[in-house]
């Protein structure tokens, strides 16, 4: 397995680089078929199943979302400490806050979430063929949406300074070579 990431582990933090109340780490990796991502994410009280509320809304629950492709089209890969998933395709040429997605499917992509004591920990495989329609030139960002007394808090790898997930300036450059 090759690492993308050259520390192979990085914490997340808030949106403007702040620590996190709970530990967050990210690390991804790759072979020639797959690319894996792990999210490892501590909390001190075990996050509620609210996906029988929300639905398919898998964003508004405590979750991990992995963005992944150019910076004008890519994918949103949204899975939930219970392992929902939701899957879209971003066209965002113009950098937009909120841009259009549309609804989609990956094939082969899978995701599982694993329970410790005091974590849970979030795992993505993604056939790199997937990401290859997007070109040479793939970027991500890796965010974890917590819910802190009924908050919703995002903590990111990248330091965004913006409310924006979808902030494509400060995608992280990867190459799949």
């Amino acid at each position: 397995m090759i690492s993308l990431f050259l520390n192979k582990k990085a914490r997340l933090t808030d949106l403007y680089g702040k620590p996190c109340e709970n530990e967050t780490t990210f690390e991804i990796n790759a072979d020639n078929s797959y690319l894996y991502a792990t999210f490892t994410c501590f909390f001190k009280e075990k996050p509620k199943d609210m996906t029988a509320i929300h639905g398919k809304k898998v964003y508004r629950d405590e979750c991990v979302e992995l963005f992944i492709g150019s910076k004008k089209e890519y994918y949103e890969i949204d899975v939930s400490a219970y392992n929902m998933r939701f899957v879209a395709l971003v066209k965002n040429p113009n950098n937009e806050p909120e841009p259009q997605a549309t609804e989609t499917e990956i094939e082969d992509l899978e995701t599982s979430i694993e329970w410790a004591d005091e974590c849970y920990i979030a795992r993505y495989k993604l056939p790199i063929a997937s990401i290859k329609r997007f070109g040479e030139e793939i970027y991500f960002n890796a965010f974890r949406v917590e819910m802190v007394n009924g908050e919703r808090v995002s903590r990111t790898i990248s330091k965004t300074n913006s409310k924006s997930h979808h902030n494509s300036e400060v995608f992280i450059p990867i190459n799949l070579l």
